[in-house]
């Protein structure tokens, strides 16, 4: 493991004490990554911009290549239609928008730590994580079932169970995969007593130690396929739902019949496969983030 944890400095600037583990992970998990960034921006580049570099990156970003319009209502098609030529009829751009150049982000090859101390903050809400991946990834849905059945389903899922309902060692303890066009991090967040963080980092690695030798269980898997499948059915419920779906689908290129597949796809992963997934999460690589108060 690595020794102590670095102490980043100037990070109280940008964010707050919430925001502040996320901005810390980054920095050093991602770096140099845009998931490194500060989503505010850093004062000196935000100082520097001009009319004509926001003009530059709308022309670029803000165009019809780059855009993705779902419709949905009781509504006629060929009114539908014509409403929208007149409304984005004159719309134009410079061509296809391209998306950043991103490297993927590499697993650590030890235990990186870095922290930042707050004064006025009671709480250390602590990140445990690693580089994720795409929602085009061919192990997107095994992943996804992994985070889910790991810190999600039910109360926070095995973390919630295990970290924070047996051992008291969080008041909060939960995984989260982000996954998009750009692989984002795979992640538990935790708030935790500032005298429990090294006691209860080392639950939650230990829990996912646990869940990589034995994967899920039955009832874990059929819990997850139900609340997936049935998840879906609810969201489309409402237009608001439906137009969200097409727009993913628009999005991820996932086909036109995704919502006939959904169901077969989620039943086809196996226990084994979500098992495959959770070695994405090693327990002696990884990045950990504190955001506490003064020791």
């Amino acid at each position: 493991m690595a020794d102590a944890p670095s102490k980043v400095t100037g990070i109280g600037k940008y964010t707050d004490d919430l925001v502040a583990p996320g901005m810390l992970f980054g920095f050093i998990l991602h770096s140099p990554h845009p998931h490194a960034r500060i989503p505010d921006g850093e004062e000196a580049v935000v100082a520097s911009l001009r009319r004509d570099d926001l003009a530059a990156f709308h022309a670029v970003w803000y165009q019809p290549a780059a855009a993705i319009l779902a419709v949905v209502g009781d509504l006629q098609a060929q009114s539908t239609a014509a409403m929208i030529r007149r409304v984005f009829g004159d719309w134009g751009g410079t061509g296809p928008r391209p998306l950043p150049d991103t490297p993927p982000a590499a697993v650590p090859p030890s235990v990186l730590r870095a922290e930042v101390r707050l004064p006025g903050k009671v709480q250390s809400d602590v990140i445990v994580g690693v580089p994720g991946i795409t929602r085009r990834d061919a192990a997107y849905y095994p992943t996804m079932m992994a985070n889910l059945i790991l810190g999600q389903l039910g109360m926070m899922g095995r973390l919630g169970e295990r970290v924070r309902e047996q051992q008291g060692m969080a008041y909060y303890a939960y995984s989260d995969l982000r996954a998009g066009l750009i692989a984002g991090p795979w992640w538990v967040r935790a708030g935790i007593n500032p005298r429990n963080e090294a006691q209860a980092v080392a639950s939650i690695v230990e829990e996912i130690r646990r869940f990589r030798a034995e994967g899920p269980q039955q009832d874990e898997l059929a819990d997850a396929r139900e609340f997936l499948t049935g998840g879906l059915a609810l969201r489309l419920e409402t237009t608001a739902g439906i137009a969200q779906a097409l727009a993913e689908i628009e999005l991820f290129g996932l086909g036109l019949d995704f919502i006939e597949r959904y169901p077969a796809l989620i039943h086809a992963i196996s226990g084994d496969d979500i098992r495959r997934a959770a070695e994405r999460f090693p327990p002696t690589a990884y990045a950990v983030a504190t955001a506490g108060p003064p020791l």
